[in-house]
């Protein structure tokens, strides 16, 4: 197979196009601004050697679609630093004009709904956690990791039939459903929010509550979040004790025993999780 090498070339938008067609089936879709901003730069700023394109050891491009486009654009060709048999797995810490967000490495890993995922997958960090920062993909694994397919099955097909309706924050709420899917009233109450499938339940209370909201931004900051959280847990609450609601309040003294229990089931999971792995290299 060899090792990598670099070669400094003029690419022709003829030879760019070539390059173009060994695009890696994975990588996201080229953004068009990006692409004029990049075939904008006046030529005596184009730095070749800013950024490299590179080629995988199985001749597929990793980095450096928008560039390329860019040149395709302008007609002209420039300098490029060209990368050659790089190890395929170089594909997951790149960037191609723009970081890559969660949703991008997703759909790179081989996974299908990446959007919707990457979401639910933040939804949960925040539960566990309380961070809103970036999440990395080393992250996104260890939740996967402790989370059965059918879950994440379930929750994407809930996201997406919560979308079709235009119930607001779906996705975030989908992120909320995934870290409780332990407890089989969460999978009801998910089920029957969508559904509307129990008119005068505290279910079709939330229900309605979203389609008035959905001009509310999804998920929002931690006090967005939060609040988010207290609705949905008080509807829990009242759900399972068949209780009617004729208002939701936010109930933030709920929130930390939520929290609490969510956490406790994903380190034990984590905790099975590693000792499988010890056993399995021993």
């Amino acid at each position: 197979m060899g090792h990598y090498y670099k070669i400094d070339e003029v690419i022709t938008p003829e030879r760019a196009k070539e390059f173009i067609k060994r695009n890696h089936p994975r990588n996201r879709k080229p953004d068009p601004r990006e692409v004029r901003r990049l075939s904008k730069i006046p030529r005596e700023k184009w730095i070749s050697c800013a950024s490299t394109v590179k080629f995988d050891t199985n001749s597929l491009l990793i980095d450096g679609q928008h560039r390329l486009l860019a040149i395709i654009e302008r007609g002209e060709g420039l300098p490029c630093d060209v990368l050659y048999n790089a190890p395929p797995e170089l594909v997951f810490f790149v960037d191609v004009g723009r970081t890559r967000t969660l949703s991008h490495m997703l759909r790179l890993a081989g996974y299908s709904s990446e959007g919707p995922l990457a979401a639910a997958l933040n939804g949960v960090n925040w539960l566990l956690t309380g961070d809103t920062a970036k999440m990395h993909m080393d992250r996104a694994e260890q939740l996967l990791s402790a989370t059965c397919d059918v879950s994440i099955e379930h929750t994407l097909e809930w996201v997406r039939s919560a979308q079709r309706q235009g119930l607001s924050n779906a996705r975030f709420l989908g992120g909320i459903f995934l870290a409780f899917d332990f407890d089989e009233s969460y999978r009801r109450l998910a089920d029957a929010v969508v559904s509307g499938s129990e008119p005068g339940s505290a279910a079709q209370k939330f229900r309605e509550d979203l389609l008035r909201d959905r001009a509310a931004s999804t998920g929002g900051g931690d006090e967005r979040r939060r609040e988010l959280l207290g609705r949905l847990v008080s509807v829990h609450s009242a759900f399972k004790e068949k209780r009617l609601l004729s208002r939701i309040y936010h109930r933030p003294e709920l929130i930390e025993s939520e929290r609490t229990r969510a956490r406790e089931s994903f380190q034990r999971r984590f905790a099975e999780l590693e000792s499988a792995a010890r056993e399995a290299a021993e």
